[in-house]
């Protein structure tokens, strides 16, 4: 992973970990400038979104992390039971 990549993520996470939830995607959306296969910051950025009530930006980063992990890596991410299928409420 890009240093400057991982910096930025590291800090939108904490960022959004002291409810700096602008902060926080600001970080992170710059994260996935430096790089764009790497799902963690999608996954952090959706969080944000979705602590933001930004509901449709939050799925759609939730939906890049799919796109980006295979079957075997999906495993984990959701509750079991959950195939990984996103569904709006």
């Amino acid at each position: 992973m890009h240093p400057c990549a991982q910096y930025l993520s590291d800090r939108g996470s904490l960022y959004l970990k002291l409810d700096l939830v602008e902060s926080a995607i600001s970080d992170l959306s710059k994260a996935i400038e430096f790089e764009p296969k790497e799902y963690g910051s999608y996954m952090i950025r959706g969080d944000a979104y979705y602590q933001k009530n930004a509901r449709e930006e939050a799925l759609t980063d939730y939906r890049k992390v799919l796109q980006i992990l295979d079957g075997d890596q999906r495993q984990g991410l959701f509750p079991a039971g959950n195939s990984g299928e996103l569904r709006t409420p």
